[in-house]
């Protein structure tokens, strides 16, 4: 599945092979996500703040696109709002991963 999901941003949302943002791991619970610092690039030689958005925006959308296919379900996926805070500057290539979060009980 997660080759689909590949597929799917590279070819759906465009933007995402120009970043060349790709789905490193699924394993059910978490999935992870790559992008080199060289095609997200900023005038300070870090990473791009939009594209730390866009790449932690799309491991969420892919990881709700996933659970929509494990579970038969179909859907249209649509960020409607989003927040971010960047903690510090990312010096190197751009390692993400989206899981359930919160906890049970």
């Amino acid at each position: 599945m997660i080759e689909q999901l590949q597929s799917i941003w590279h070819t759906r949302i465009p933007i995402s092979k120009a970043m060349g943002i790709q789905a490193t791991g699924y394993d059910g619970v978490t999935l992870s996500a790559r992008a080199g610092l060289a095609e997200n690039i900023n005038v300070h030689g870090t990473a791009f703040a939009g594209s730390l958005y866009a790449i932690a925006a799309l491991c969420g959308w892919g990881m709700t696109w996933l659970k929509l296919k494990e579970n038969s379900l179909e859907g249209s996926i649509v960020i409607a709002r989003g927040h971010i805070d960047y903690a510090r500057p990312v010096s190197g290539d751009i390692d993400v991963a989206c899981g359930r979060g919160g906890s049970a009980g």
